[in-house]
């Protein structure tokens, strides 16, 4: 029986437009833009908005593809409390919302290339009948317009992509890529249940899991590689006056102490991780650390205002 109130429930299929775990991506480009002269107003944070209802199209998409493969307790639409017709209505308003957001904000015609392409691929990833979410390509079009055209949106408008800007956005799509593979291999039994032939069902556990940690260590080898070209020889780490090595260094034993214990984790449990626990995350907690925290420095920041919201980031039960 479809609710009487299909608006609520389609907000419940929106995923409640929590997307900053998504757009939190974003932070070290608008650093980037704010060290480099390109903006400095608060009010450049509308540079965001045109992405709220793409994503929201999105989710919703993604509700419908999974209606069949979804336990009722997930989805509305597999509850019945909706109807697939007012939702393909609300998809269509939200992509035309997006664009037209988009028009007003932006100028660029690049810009609005990408946000057409994040929309197709929300069409594409698992609700039409190439339904790449069932496919070895699934975690890379989830990366890619998840994670990385968001922020190619916004660098595209003030046409900004530099060696350093690059190399952070394939670091972007390497991390998200693996975390997109690890979140196949903890649905794995639900999606197996419901024949639903991810990433991790294709492969296995097994060679998925190497997939994720050979993936995790090369995009954050681009992520290194991207400070060596985002910040000049000569910087010093705000109040400390201290060379950028040594951020680097820090970088690299979090990281390392990270992907020690998720492998060690990996081999413990042979592999066959059903939850999301401290140790299969560590690598991504790492890698939003060393993004915000990149972001931070770039802003010159003071050290502990820098520490404080790296706090706040390990409080965070999304992490």
């Amino acid at each position: 029986m479809v609710s009487l109130n299909p608006f609520l429930q389609a907000y419940r299929t929106t995923r409640s437009l929590k997307y900053g775990g998504y757009f939190i991506t974003m932070i070290p480009f608008f650093a980037i833009l704010i060290y480099n002269g390109f903006i400095n107003s608060p009010w450049d944070l509308l540079y965001i908005l045109p992405l709220v209802p793409a994503f929201a199209g999105g989710f919703i998409c993604n509700a419908i593809g999974d209606a069949d493969k979804d336990p009722k307790s997930k989805n509305p639409v597999t509850q019945g409390a909706i109807s697939k017709k007012f939702l393909i209505v609300c998809i269509g308003l939200l992509y035309l919302l997006s664009v037209e957001f988009l028009v007003l904000i932006y100028t660029s015609k690049v810009s609005l290339l990408f946000l057409i392409l994040i929309l197709v691929l929300a069409l594409v990833y698992s609700n039409t009948k190439w339904r790449f979410k069932e496919s070895i390509l699934g975690p890379v079009v989830a990366s890619v317009g998840f994670f990385v055209l968001p922020s190619a949106v916004l660098m595209a408008e003030f046409n900004y992509f530099s060696l350093g800007t690059v190399t952070l956005l394939i670091s972007l799509f390497l991390i998200y890529f693996a975390h997109e593979i690890k979140h196949t291999i903890i649905e794995y039994d639900l999606d197996l249940s419901f024949d639903c032939k991810t990433f991790a069902v294709r492969t296995g556990k097994t060679l998925a899991n190497i997939v994720e940690y050979v993936s995790l260590l090369i995009g954050f080898l681009f992520f290194l590689l991207s400070i060596y070209y985002l910040l000049p020889n000569s910087y010093m780490i705000p109040a400390y006056g201290l060379p950028v090595f040594y951020l680097i260094m820090v970088f690299v034993v979090f990281f390392a102490l990270s992907m020690f214990f998720t492998v060690y984790y990996g081999f413990t449990t042979k592999f066959d991780q059903k939850d999301d626990v401290i140790y299969n995350m560590l690598p991504y907690i790492a890698a939003r650390t060393c993004y915000i925290t990149i972001a931070l420095f770039l802003l010159n920041l003071p050290i502990i205002v820098v520490l404080f919201v790296i706090w706040i980031l390990f409080t965070d039960k999304y992490l």
